[in-house]
């Protein structure tokens, strides 16, 4: 049993983290990351993101307010992503242009 990061060609992974870096600017320099999103980011942890949820709960707490929270692990999310909506969210939710949608559909194919 083989995992296929182990297999991909020495040159994909520099261009993976390539793309990554320039999908992570894209996101973040036009505010399109929710500041609740701690997955998978730099600077962020498990840690600061429960500091404040329970920063959160206190201050509804002393305004008297009922706090509702709504936790979800989706299993294998990553594997059964549908590529072809991802690419299409991309491009009109996030504003990725057609030239790296088109390279982001070859990578993923």
């Amino acid at each position: 049993d083989t995992r296929p990061i182990s297999v991909l060609p020495a040159l994909s992974k520099p261009l993976e983290f390539i793309m990554n870096k320039q999908i992570i600017f894209h996101l973040t320099s036009n505010k399109l990351l929710s500041p609740f999103q701690s997955g998978f980011r730099s600077g962020h942890s498990c840690t600061t993101l429960l500091a404040d949820l329970i920063d959160s709960i206190h201050r509804g707490f002393d305004r008297g307010l009922t706090t509702c929270l709504a936790l979800l692990d989706f299993c294998n999310a990553f594997g059964s992503v549908n590529h072809q909506l991802l690419l299409l969210k991309m491009k009109h939710f996030f504003g990725f242009d057609s030239a790296s949608i088109k390279l982001l559909n070859s990578y993923l194919t």
